[in-house]
């Protein structure tokens, strides 16, 4: 998207998956997910990071976290 691959787009919800690794942890990466993040969310991409451990400890309730974040972002807000 832009100058920016991503792991993981769902295109029809515009949502995005990142998985962290150590590499991720560096200044100079954060300050590149920083400004993906910012840029994404300038044409309406929401991002959800992860980091690579939690996938491989437990990859189905990694799962079940992001079609829940998925379902929370489209569903129309509450009314009071």
């Amino acid at each position: 998207v832009g100058k920016y691959i991503l792991d993981f787009y769902f295109f029809f919800e515009k949502f995005a998956v990142e998985i962290d690794e150590e590499v991720n942890d560096t200044l100079e990466s954060k300050i590149h997910d920083s400004d993906r993040d910012v840029f994404l969310k300038s044409i309406g991409i929401r991002t959800f990071r992860i980091r690579s451990e939690e996938i491989e400890i437990n990859i189905d309730v990694v799962a079940e976290m992001i079609l829940k974040k998925i379902y929370d972002c489209n569903q129309p807000p509450a009314h009071s």
